[in-house]
């Protein structure tokens, strides 16, 4: 399970188009739209 901070920074390494969805997929998990189990999936 990754956390979002792991997510975050494979994002930022990645510089490319996986970026933005990664970094929105974040948001929705810290507004708690999105439960852990769904964001691992």
């Amino acid at each position: 399970m990754l956390t979002t901070d792991v997510s975050f920074s494979l994002a930022v390494q990645a510089g490319n188009a996986l970026a933005d969805p990664l970094r929105k997929l974040n948001q929705l998990l810290e507004r708690g739209v999105l439960t852990a189990e769904e964001y691992v999936v």
